[in-house]
């Protein structure tokens, strides 16, 4: 399963979102602020988030569902749903 964004999920912002990097995003086109995309940490399973901001210099804050679980499509990757 690939996601469209991979994070620390230990590593959260001072309004307790968790973070990550432009380097960390792997599928662009969908991280966008306000949208919906799948987070995974790669020692933890993957969740659905919503993309809070996206600052100048590069730092992605997440809200994340932690109750949810991304469909996961036949060729193996991930969307929200």
């Amino acid at each position: 399963m690939t996601p469209d964004v991979w994070a620390d999920y230990n590593h959260l912002d001072d309004d307790g979102h968790i973070v990550a990097y432009l380097e960390d995003i792997v599928r662009p086109e969908r991280v966008v602020p306000g949208n919906t995309v799948v987070v995974a940490d790669p020692e933890a399973k993957a969740h659905t988030a919503v993309v809070v901001g996206i600052s100048p210099s590069g730092v992605v804050s997440l809200d994340v569902e932690w109750s949810s679980e991304p469909l996961i499509t036949p060729k193996g990757s991930a969307r929200a749903v």
